[in-house]
């Protein structure tokens, strides 16, 4: 699901203003699958892998993104989820995410993030805030929410958007919350690069996770 593409390949210089909202469903009806949003596109993936990369660039979102059902589902201001070949580039996201409650049947993870739930980002920045309310979760699995991405590797960008999160239960999971980025998909030092957050995040009883630098307004202006 994307506010220009709901499967992409290479897209530039493209602009989305429309909300995006994603309806209560019951989770029998996504058993097994998952589900990608973005502002620009949902999902981004090559065939032929690194013969086929495919580059989001110069774009941005504008619309906000709302949704109630969580179980399997990568979200991101510009697009869900990317491969491992694949980058997004020089975007910018104002679109506010919000997930009014969290409900988590499988062992699948799922990720938010302000520019993309999962994947790769370069020279971007987010300014929309993150907004998740309670959770109630069934498995054991793990859950990564970033200001920028929220699995996968961030460069020489920046997070100014607020991240609150609402914890109140008591069961065995993991959530990781993170300014710039949930969890680096390798290691953190060369996944996460010049790359900074303006606050740090909230969120009840999370594991918090602040990977990137948290520097003030006047340092990132």
């Amino acid at each position: 699901i994307g506010g220009i593409a709901a499967f992409g390949e290479n897209i530039t210089d493209c602009t989305n203003y429309e909300k995006i909202v994603i309806n209560d469903a019951d989770s029998s009806d996504y058993l097994n699958k998952y589900i990608y949003v973005g502002g620009i596109f949902g999902k981004l993936e090559s065939v032929n892998y690194e013969e086929d990369k495919y580059t989001v660039t110069k774009c941005a979102n504008y619309g906000n993104i709302e949704s109630n059902y969580f179980d399997g589902i990568h979200i991101g201001g510009i697009g869900g989820k990317t491969n491992t070949f694949n980058e997004v580039k020089a975007c910018y996201n104002e679109g506010e995410i919000t997930v009014a409650d969290y409900y988590k049947y499988d062992h699948y993870i799922e990720t938010v993030g302000g520019i993309v739930g999962y994947g790769n980002v370069l020279d971007s920045y987010n300014i929309g805030s993150i907004t998740i309310g309670d959770f109630e979760i069934y498995d054991d699995d793990d859950v990564y929410i970033g200001g920028i991405v929220g699995f996968g590797s961030v460069k020489n960008s920046y997070n100014m958007g607020s991240m609150s999160i609402n914890d109140t239960t008591e069961n065995d999971y993991d959530v990781y919350l993170g300014g710039v980025i949930g969890c680096a998909e390798n290691d953190a030092e060369t996944e996460i690069v010049d790359s900074y957050c303006l606050s740090n995040c909230t969120g009840g009883t999370l594991q918090y996770n602040n990977l990137g630098t948290v520097q003030t307004s006047s340092q990132l202006s």
